[in-house]
This record gives C-alpha cells, sequence and structure tokens, in this order.
C-alpha cells in the first residue's frame, strides 16, 4: 500500500472510526470495520496504482459479498476495464441489472466509445424523451440521425418542444445541419434572449404556433421583452386562454396575459383578474408552484397600486400560500416600505395576520421589528398589558427564526438571555428524530474518507440527496469534518465541508452541539487570517464571518459582478489596494492576497466610519458614500430622538442585497466569537451595533 502522507486518527464511532485527517487509516481495521466493502476501496486503490488485476479480483468479492452502494460501485468499476468490446458488453449488462438512467448513461458512454450504434438505439427504445436526461435524449437523437431512422424528426421535436430548452438542446440545435422546424428556432432564440427575433419567428409560424405548456411559456417571455405593444400582445393571450379550457397549459395563457396587462400600464383591474384566474387554473391541476408564483405576482402588483391595497392582498390571500418560504423576498420588500412610511400599526398587523402563515424567517423579522417599534413607543400597547411584556412577547418569538441567526442574536441581546437558554437558541436547527439514515450509504461515503479518497465523498454526498437518501448526522458530521482537515492540504475541500454542514443545519436527525456549528462556522486559512488580522488590527471573527459570507471559503469564485476569491474583491477595488501597499503586480485567485488586500480594505472603511460595526459591513456590500447618506437620511425620516439605532437602520436602508448581508455578518461574527471566544450573544452584539 502506498504510505500516507496525512495523520490519521482512529476513534470509536458508528462504525469505529473517525476521520481527523485526510488520509488513509491502518488496513486491518479498516477491513474489520468495513468488512466486505473493504474490497471496494482497495480495488480503488489498485486502479490507482495500475495493478488492475488485482483490482479486478477485489470488485468481484464486493460484487457478490458487498452492501448495496458499494457492490453497485464495484460492478460500474469493473465495466470500466477492458478494451472497447469489453467495456460496451459489460455496461449494457450494467443496465440490463439495474435498468436505471445511471447505469444506462454509463452503458451509452461505452456504445459511442465503441461507435455502436444500433446498440445504442436499441438500448433507447422506449425511453420517454420528455423526462430522461438529455445527455440520453441527445445520444439517442444522434444514433437515430446516423441511421436515417424515420423516428429521428418526431423525436427530435418532441425533445426540443416538450421540456425546458437547456444547455444540451442549445448545443445540439448549433450543430445539426438539417434542423426546419421553425419552432425549434423559436424556442432557441428565446433560449439566448434574442427576443426580437423570436417575435418574428412567432409570426412567421403563424396558426402552425403550438399551445404547448413550454411554447408558451417562451412565448410570454418573447411578448414580454421583444418591445412590442403589451396590451395586444395580452389580448392574444386571453385569446389562447378560450382555446385551452380544461388543459394545465391555461395557466400560462392567463398568467401572461397578466404580466403583459400589468406591463402596459393603467390596466390594473384586468391584470388582478387575469392573476387570479391563472391561480384558479393552478388549483383546479393541485399545481402548487404554479398557485404561489401566480400569486407571488399579484401581490407584488397589489403592493405597486399602494401599500394598502398590498397590505389588504396580502391578509386576504396570506392562509392559502403553499410554500412560504417562496414570498419571503416580498416580506423583505414590505417591512422597509412600511417602515419609512411611518406605518407601525399596519407593520405589526401584518406580522400578527402571518404569524402562522409565513416562514420562520419572516415571522421573526416582523416579531423582532415589532418588539423595537413598542420599546421605541411607537407601537400602542394593548389595554392593560404595558409595552415591556409586548415587546419581550413579540422577542421570542423572534427567537425561533428558522435559518435567520441574526434576528436570534439579536432577540437574545433584546431579552438579556444567556448561558443555557443562549445555546438551545444559537444552535437550534431542525431536527427530525425519526429520519431514516441510509446505512449503507453512509458506509460508502466514510469509507472514501478511511481509504484516502476526498475527492469522492462530496460529488456522492449531493448525489444522495438529489435521490432523497438521507445520510444521518452523526456520518454527515464526520464526513465535514473530515474534508475540512483535508482543506489544509487543498484547499478546495473547505467549501465541500461546509456544503455539507450547510445541509446538516437544514436537516438533521439529531440535535446540534456547538462543536458542531464550528463545522457550520469554520476558521478555515487560519494563520492567514490571524497574520492580517493582526498586522490591520481586525477582529478576527469579523474577518471570518466576512470570508464566510463573501465566498463560503472558496478561494477560487468569481461573481457574475467580477468579485473575485475569498473576500470578493473586484479589480478596481484592489487596484487601488495594490497601489496603497505598493504591491506592483498581484493575483486575487491567491489565497494569501486576497485575504490581506481584503483585510486592508476592511480596515480602511472600518477607520473611516469612526470604528462602527454595522455600517462598515454595509460600506464593504454598497460603498461608504452611500453608507454615510443612508445614516443621514434615517435621521431626517426615522422619528425618535438622536441617532437611529443601528438595528432599525438595518431594516429601512433602501437595498434588500445590503440589508441581508448586514443581517449576515453580523450574526456570523457574533457566532464566530461566541463559539471560539466564548464570549456571550449579548456582548457580542453590544459590540457589532455599536448603538
Amino acid at each position: 500500500m502506498r504510505t500516507s502522507l496525512f495523520i490519521f486518527i482512529v476513534l470509536p464511532s458508528l462504525f469505529g472510526i473517525f476521520f481527523c485527517g485526510c488520509a488513509p487509516s491502518n488496513r486491518d481495521f479498516r477491513q474489520r470495520n468495513f468488512g466486505y466493502d473493504t474490497n471496494y476501496f482497495l480495488g480503488l486503490q489498485n486502479m490507482r496504482e495500475g495493478r488492475t488485476k488485482e483490482a479486478v479480483r477485489h470488485f468481484e468479492i464486493c460484487v457478490k459479498k458487498g452492501s448495496e452502494y458499494c457492490s453497485r460501485k464495484s460492478d460500474e468499476e469493473l465495466a470500466k476495464i477492458g478494451n472497447v468490446r469489453e467495456r460496451a458488453e459489460k455496461s449494457v449488462a450494467l443496465y440490463e441489472k439495474y435498468t436505471d438512467e445511471e447505469s444506462l448513461t454509463q452503458a451509452l458512454h461505452a456504445l459511442k466509445d465503441g461507435v455502436e450504434t444500433n446498440k445504442i438505439i436499441a438500448i433507447t427504445n422506449g425511453i420517454d424523451l420528455k423526462t430522461c436526461s438529455n445527455y440520453i435524449a441527445a445520444t439517442r437523437l444522434d444514433a437515430l440521425e446516423e441511421k436515417g431512422d424515420s423516428r429521428y424528426i418526431a423525436s427530435r421535436d418532441e425533445w426540443f418542444l416538450m421540456r425546458p430548452f437547456s444547455r444540451e438542446h442549445y448545443s445540439y440545435f448549433r450543430r445539426e445541419k438539417n434542423n426546419d422546424n421553425p419552432l425549434i428556432a423559436f424556442r432557441e432564440m428565446v433560449y439566448r434572449r434574442d427576443y426580437r427575433a423570436a417575435y418574428a419567428k412567432y409570426v412567421e409560424c403563424g396558426e402552425n404556433f403550438l399551445l404547448e405548456e413550454q411554447l408558451l411559456s417562451d412565448l410570454g417571455k418573447t411578448f414580454l421583452y421583444s418591445g412590442q405593444d403589451c396590451y395586444s400582445l395580452a389580448r392574444i393571450f386571453d385569446g389562447f386562454s378560450a382555446r385551452l379550457e380544461g388543459r394545465l397549459e391555461r395557466f400560462y395563457a392567463y398568467f401572461y396575459a397578466a404580466r403583459l396587462y400589468e406591463k402596459a400600464g393603467n390596466y390594473f383591474s384586468l391584470a388582478s383578474n387575469r392573476y387570479r384566474s391563472a391561480m384558479d387554473s393552478a388549483l383546479s391541476f393541485a399545481d402548487d408552484k404554479k398557485y404561489d408564483n401566480a400569486l407571488w405576482y399579484l401581490l407584488h402588483l397589489q403592493l405597486k397600486k399602494s401599500t394598502q391595497s398590498g397590505i389588504d392582498a396580502i391578509t386576504s390571500y396570506i392562509g392559502t400560500i403553499k410554500n412560504p418560504e417562496y414570498f419571503d423576498d416580498l416580506f423583505a420588500t414590505l417591512a422597509p416600505i412600511l417602515l419609512n412610511e411611518h406605518r407601525w400599526n399596519e407593520l405589526y398587523a401584518v406580522y400578527k395576520a402571518i404569524e402562522n402563515c409565513a416562514s420562520d424567517e419572516t415571522v421573526s423579522q416582523y416579531a423582532y421589528i415589532s418588539g423595537r417599534l413598542f420599546q421605541e413607543g411607537l407601537l400602542p400597547s394593548a389595554p392593560g398589558i404595558n409595552k415591556g411584556s409586548e415587546a419581550e412577547s413579540a422577542f421570542t418569538r423572534a427567537l425561533s427564526s428558522g435559518t435567520e441567526i441574526y434576528y436570534r442574536a439579536m432577540a437574545l441581546f433584546q431579552l438579556g438571555l444567556g448561558g443555557e437558554q443562549e445555546e438551545e437558541v444559537m444552535c437550534n436547527c431542525p431536527v427530525d428524530v425519526d429520519a431514516d439514515s441510509n446505512k449503507d450509504a453512509e458506509r460508502l461515503l466514510e469509507g472514501y474518507a478511511a481509504f484516502g479518497f476526498p475527492e469522492k465523498i462530496y460529488p456522492e454526498f449531493i448525489h444522495f440527496n438529489s435521490k432523497g437518501v438521507f445520510i444521518g448526522t452523526d456520518s454527515a458530521v464526520r464526513l465535514s469534518n473530515f474534508l475540512r482537515d483535508c482543506g489544509e492540504n487543498k484547499n478546495e475541500y473547505y467549501p465541500q465541508a461546509l456544503r455539507i454542514m450547510s445541509r446538516v443545519v437544514l436537516h438533521a436527525n439529531r440535535g446540534l452541539s456547538k462543536e458542531d456549528f464550528k463545522l457550520f462556522f469554520p476558521k478555515n486559512y487560519r494563520s492567514i487570517v490571524e497574520r492580517y488580522c493582526e498586522e490591520y488590527t481586525l477582529p478576527q471573527e469579523n474577518m471570518y464571518a466576512l470570508i464566510r459570507s463573501e465566498s463560503f471559503f472558496d478561494s477560487k469564485v468569481y461573481s457574475s459582478a467580477g468579485a473575485i476569491g475569498l473576500t470578493q474583491l473586484m479589480k478596481e477595488t484592489a487596484g487601488d489596494v495594490a497601489k496603497k501597499l505598493k504591491v506592483p503586480e498581484f493575483d486575487l485567485l491567491d489565497a494569501e492576497t486576497n485575504v490581506q488586500f481584503g483585510s486592508y480594505y476592511l480596515a480602511e472603511l472600518n477607520r473611516r466610519l469612526d470604528g462602527e460595526w454595522l455600517p462598515t459591513f454595509f460600506a464593504y456590500n454598497a460603498g461608504i458614500s452611500r453608507v454615510r447618506r443612508w445614516i443621514k437620511d434615517s435621521k431626517i425620516t426615522f422619528p425618535i430622538k438622536g441617532a437611529v439605532p443601528y438595528d432599525i437602520l438595518l431594516e429601512i436602508i433602501p437595498y434588500e442585497e445590503t440589508r441581508g448581508y448586514g443581517r449576515k455578518l453580523v450574526g456570523a461574527a457574533a457566532m464566530y466569537s461566541w463559539l471560539y471566544d466564548n464570549e456571550s450573544i449579548f456582548d457580542a452584539v453590544k459590540r457589532l451595533m455599536g448603538k
């Protein structure tokens, strides 16, 4: 066996092991704990070392005697061994054994390598092109076209017209030689967002345009963004609705008629009516997603008309919402409107209306704001009840904030809670003690750790997650801890460890401890962060919070706006920092450079903002000039004596992105202080919020 480069420490656990290093453990110990599954992992090691015969022997043993997933993985590895013809034969046999998309995909890869077109056609006969993977569909179409099969045109049209248009569709369209279907060309234009050309293609199609789900959805986008007369186009969709009675597609006719009437302006009643008709259509087919989609637009339309109209619509429809999280952004938009319009009573009324219907994140926000309004004397207390009791009740509700750590921390601060109550609140997460973890899947993942294959853990974990295979909390925590340790040698494992823990926090089968939460708030790149925090006099917890929130510790990440690396610096900002630090050349993908520049920039913003941390966080996201203007304007718009408290300032600034950013960083910084420095949440919030 190849000598390990890392240390592996073994302790008792579910399978007799904890993973405390990124490397294989003692072979005999592993064999005792993994039994016949050991053969799969030894086979992988043999393959990595070029010892194919030994690998085959191990894989064959595991196929016969291993647990479900290790046995199958061994089968898959065996099908990859041999010449082209042998791999094709074994892959087809694999598909005949398992009969699912994964095994079919492997078989198609092998058959394509062997240029066995007839077998590709035969093995994909009966495949539903509307639901199978795009790779399978495209491979079948290639084979049908190559053989001049008469089924090719109908199959191609079914794939292109009856499902969402994907990157695979676009690639296929670009290389197909004789694509003469104008509807396919129309969909390709919509995919490229060339809406003017798509509109012209729709006109060309005329009566031949099919009123099918995907085409109607694409046509709605085309009408909205092609620059045509929206009222006239809405009337076209009204005409479609009359022809689609009794069909799910009628939803799209109503929905896009509504959006077009709304965009045309001055047709509020028509737009509202069509959104309601779309909701009714979705209900008739029990399609909750479509119902929520139409309702979301209806509520925004009502809010656009007037704040009171929006409030009335929300209180009227709140009980019909299917997925509360879908509406979080609506309530995030409404809160600052109500605050800036001084509609304190209405905000409290919305809070009480949504208390049992909206998401915990949204309810906790409205509960916390209501508590603060009582404290500031802006809300009247109920008869016989003092404002302190009303505020306490609201803050207590804000403690149950779902995944929103900020409002938990702020409510703890306002209630003055600590000790065991503090830990109970801050470590709270959804727990399903009856969740059935899959032990065979856990053995596979933990085997990858025990035998030194960290690169296989996260992709397989995500695959299991997508298939609804539940990995228990104990196992997931061990895997996250293992990958975090691997990150010390290969940084790409840091974000993988954190993403696994993120899923644990959303779905656990036991309660989480402070130690568990250290994996959710890790101190990755510790030596670099500590060095530059000391050099630029920065609290480490604030820098860790920023890196975690900006990049999830992924040093190679780019944002759509062009921000780069761990601290997500823009090139222009980095260029200014480089001049001040007298660094002639720099690479923001280099972790140390990125942390150095980000630390310097954060410290400079904090100095210019008089050491106040919440405004500093805002400035990192939105720029210092905006922040200074928001602080100045808040003194005029919010009717209390003295400077506006920063927690209220956070709720009234005009950009939801920046409000959310401030919440994330305050919550994360408080967690880092609490987890690693044993600082109370009360003291952390007091220091971070300043006022």
